[in-house]
């Protein structure tokens, strides 16, 4: 897989549809995702595996939220054996055409494992068709302040957890 990427770019290992729901109400829909990559910008192409999800909670009597959690597994060959270390990002964006949520961001937290936290306030319900739909998903994050972003795509329109997403989708907005 580390050849593919070296030709194509970054490569998803996996992609997995998950739905929220507490005692039964449907309260977010969403997916997982782990894409392996060159780090081209901190690591001298090394791999770099990024993972995390992006998520569309609507939970009742609040304002919906996009929340975009992303960590980093960094890989490294020591001799005949692979190390992997979790480290965190500093920044990290989506874009989806011309738009983006870049500075828009309501919070930023840390989370578990150098794994970073970001909610995007959408109380005019746009950002929902984010998750689903012909343009892909970007996921641009940076390692330092005022550094490169490294970037990699997701796209969702034609993949296995289409059917799903878009009936959670489908479901969270009534």
């Amino acid at each position: 897989m580390l050849g593919e990427v070296n030709v194509s770019g970054p490569q998803v290992i996996s992609l997995e549809f998950t739905p929220y729901r507490s005692q039964g109400v449907l309260e977010g829909c969403g997916y997982a995702y782990q894409v392996l990559l060159r780090d081209w910008a901190y690591r001298q192409n090394q791999p770099t595996i990024a993972y995390g999800s992006i998520v569309y909670f609507s939970y009742r009597g609040k304002v919906p939220v996009l929340v975009q959690r992303i960590g980093l597994t960094d890989i490294e060959q020591r001799g005949d054996r692979l190390w992997q270390r979790n480290v965190s990002v500093h920044y990290a964006y989506l874009r989806r055409g011309a738009q983006s949520t870049a500075g828009r961001e309501s919070s930023i937290i840390d989370g578990e494992d150098g794994v970073r936290v970001f909610t995007y306030v959408d109380p005019e319900v746009e950002k929902m068709v984010w998750l689903f739909g012909d343009d892909v998903l970007t996921v641009a994050f940076n390692r330092e302040a005022d550094k490169s972003d490294l970037e990699f795509d997701l796209s969702i329109m034609y993949s296995e957890i289409a059917p799903s997403l878009a009936v959670c989708l489908r479901e969270l907005a009534g």
